[in-house]
């Protein structure tokens, strides 16, 4: 697997670590010491920051993020038509469990259009 966000773990341990900071227990980590899922809580992070960035209300927790992206779907993320993505299904509403669909790009560029239509008609 490709990491975007976090640096896969390596083997150094808090008596040998000499980098610079603190040295970070993965046991301590929010998601634990499993890679995938330490991706998944980096890639929620950064989806809700970009919705305050962008004043979108962000209703989503982490749990609710993790059970939208299973494992193999996760790794079909990307910025492809085929990729899958994460959107709103109706924009005017906040991100929350019961408008959000994670589809291919493909999907949500047909469901932007059917929208565009209705609201001219």
């Amino acid at each position: 697997m490709r990491y975007k966000y976090a640096l896969p773990l390596t083997t150094r341990t808090k008596d040998n670590y000499s980098g610079p900071g603190r040295f970070s227990d993965p046991n301590e980590w929010v998601t634990g010491p499993d890679p995938v899922r330490r991706e998944k809580y980096y890639g929620f992070l950064k989806h809700r920051s970009q919705a305050w960035h962008r004043k979108q209300e962000y209703d989503l927790q982490w749990n609710e993020w993790e059970q939208l992206w299973p494992d193999h779907d996760w790794e079909l993320r990307g910025r492809k038509i085929d990729d899958l993505i994460i959107f709103r299904l109706d924009p005017e509403l906040p991100w929350c469990k019961d408008n959000v669909c994670v589809d291919t790009r493909r999907k949500h560029f047909e469901h932007c259009v059917k929208r565009r239509r209705d609201v001219k008609q």
